[in-house]
């Protein structure tokens, strides 16, 4: 009996094993809400489904009119690439900069890096959403700064279809507080070597950056 129970913990200290039970809970959680939802939408989508009734299997049907006689939904998937190619480069740029600037250490360095972080945690909160949208309101922060400088106006940022998908922009930029943390592990593990001789034969402090940091960090860039 004894040799059973450490023959079973030998088994449970393997690498492969440990490995598996840890990554179990991540797995399950991925399949029952991520997978599955994924499967069922793919489904759906190819039948005439008004959750009252029985889906019928209609096959491209619904795509093909989406994508000939559904404007709506070309404007949107315009908007939308227009959004992502803006936002996202935007906030990769936003999170080096101050990653770099804090990847020094200093005193106030912890205090720095949360509060850089924190927009991240409450980002998605619903106060969050509501300051957000009384600083962009007729009434709000925006306009009364403007006022301040003596432009008084009741422009609506959320409600102008020219202002709006900018205002989303800033907000999903303003969010770039984990993608810091990843530049600043990265960072980190760039090899001090590489600088000190970059330094000795003279190399600028741009030249640095564009020659070892950024292609160090190129791996990084485009796993975030």
């Amino acid at each position: 009996m004894k040799e059973n129970k450490l023959t079973l913990r030998q088994w449970f200290n393997k690498e492969s094993v440990a490995g598996s039970i840890c990554t179990l809970p991540f797995a399950v959680g991925f399949l029952c809400f991520t997978l599955v939802p994924i499967c069922m939408s793919l489904y759906y989508s190819l039948t005439d489904y008004n959750i009252l009734s029985q889906p019928k299997f209609i096959g491209l049907a619904n795509y093909i009119e989406m994508f000939t006689t559904d404007k709506t939904y070309i404007k949107s998937l315009v908007v939308t690439f227009f959004y992502t190619f803006i936002s996202v480069p935007m906030r990769l740029v936003f999170a080096l900069a101050v990653a770099v600037i804090l990847v020094r250490n200093t005193r106030m360095t912890p205090i720095y890096r949360a509060v850089y972080y924190l927009p991240s945690i409450i980002g998605g909160s619903v106060a969050v959403s509501i300051l957000w949208k009384r600083i962009f309101a007729t009434d709000g922060v925006i306009n009364a700064l403007l006022a301040a400088i003596g432009i008084h106006t009741q422009f609506a940022w959320l409600g102008n279809t020219k202002t709006a998908i900018w205002t989303l922009i800033l907000l999903a930029v303003w969010q770039f507080g984990s993608s810091m943390l990843i530049f600043l592990s990265a960072l980190k593990q760039i090899p001090n070597s590489l600088y000190e001789s970059a330094r000795v034969d003279g190399a600028s402090r741009p030249y640095i950056f564009w020659k070892i940091t950024l292609p160090m960090l190129t791996p990084t860039i485009f796993s975030i």
